[in-house]
This record gives C-alpha cells, structure tokens and sequence, in this order.
C-alpha cells in the first residue's frame, strides 16, 4: 500500500495541528469532487482521537489498542455512503494488486473477521470508517465479543462529540449533491446515523 497508517501513541497535539492529520491525494482529490469532503472530515475526526489519547494519558491511562490486535474486526462496523465510496475509491485506486486479489478471495469464504483485516492489519486503514477511528480502549484489549462501552465504560475513551458533529457536517455537501433528503431540523449526525449502512453488507459493492 502507497499510504502508511498514522498510529498515534503517545502523542502530544495543539488546536494548530489538525493539518497535520490529513491525507493529502491532489491529484485525486481535483478528479473526485467528495474526496476533500471525506479526507477533511476524517482529519477532524483523527485530531479528536488525538486529543483523547493525550488527556487519557495525562490521567496515567494506557491505550490498548495496538497493531496486531484485530477485537473490533469482528464488531459490526457502520459507515454513510460516503465513507463506503471512499474505501471503495482507496481499493479500486490505490490498494496494491495482490491486496485486491486477496480481498476477492476471502469475499468468496467464510469471514471470521472484517473482510479488511489481515493478520491484524486494516488494508483501507488511511480511508476506514469514523467507528473505526473512534473506537477507543484503555486497560486492556477487547476480550471476544465483548462491548467495552458495556462491560468496563470507564476504559472506553470518547473523543470530543462537538469535534464529531462539525466533522460530519463537513460532509453534508456531498449529500446535497446526491439529492440525499434530510428531516426537518435535522443536525449533520443524525443524517448521519439514519443513513449508515454496515460495512459487511457493502464488501460486495466495494471490491467489485
């Protein structure tokens, strides 16, 4: 793969530095007008998850979550139309070959797993969903099965919910565009949560 994942360990960030999270694809974004839309938001989001970790760690908190461990693979992970068309542009666009040819191969088997997941690393990692990305645990890793906001909330972390509501609604021109309706008075995550779909419903439409 072309892009390498940003892990954030142990990361120390300013309100300046949200730039500092974003992918940058020029070439890609002049050709796909929604691109920019998603990269923003994701960038925005990533900048929140930052910032969790930090304060986590200034309350002597240690983060979980690390390469190799593959427990939220195994959750349903929602996502918009948005988020699913950009991992179906990353696949499409950017994914080696050999990566493509094995996300075909395990479509046609048995998943355990996200289709995504291999030996523990995500294939789509720059472009995953906001669950992902948002998906936090402090102590110690997910036990199989289990929901951390349920069994232990005071390990789950929660990014900033204001920095999540103006990440999604960075995306909402997309969506316009789309001629997608919204509800009267209807803020920008609850458009959101209403037209999220789960990502294993979707593997087909992404990878053919």
């Amino acid at each position: 793969m072309r892009h390498k994942a940003i892990l954030y360990n142990s990361i120390t960030m300013s309100s300046n530095d949200i730039n500092a999270f974003r992918l940058r694809l020029p070439r890609d974004e002049r050709k796909h007008s929604w691109l920019p839309l998603l990269l923003d938001c994701y960038a925005l989001i990533d900048f929140s998850v930052a910032q969790a970790i930090e304060q986590a760690e200034k309350s002597e908190k240690k983060l979980a979550c690390h390469k190799g461990c593959a427990a939220c693979c195994s959750q349903v992970i929602p996502l918009s139309t948005l988020e699913c068309l950009g991992i179906k542009f990353y696949v499409q666009n950017i994914l080696d070959p050999q990566h493509q040819a094995a996300l075909h191969e395990k479509l046609n088997g048995p998943l355990a797993t996200c289709l995504f997941n291999f030996a523990g690393c995500c294939a789509v990692y720059p472009l995953r969903p906001i669950a992902c990305r948002r998906y936090l645990v402090c102590s110690r890793p997910c036990a199989k099965g289990e929901v951390p906001a349920v069994t232990r909330p005071a390990d789950s972390l929660e990014p900033s919910r204001e920095y999540l509501q103006q990440a999604i609604e960075l995306t909402l021109p997309f969506y316009k565009e789309q001629n997608i309706p919204f509800k009267d008075n209807e803020r920008g995550f609850e458009f959101y949560k209403r037209q999220n779909v789960q990502l294993s419903s979707a593997y087909a439409n992404i990878i053919m």
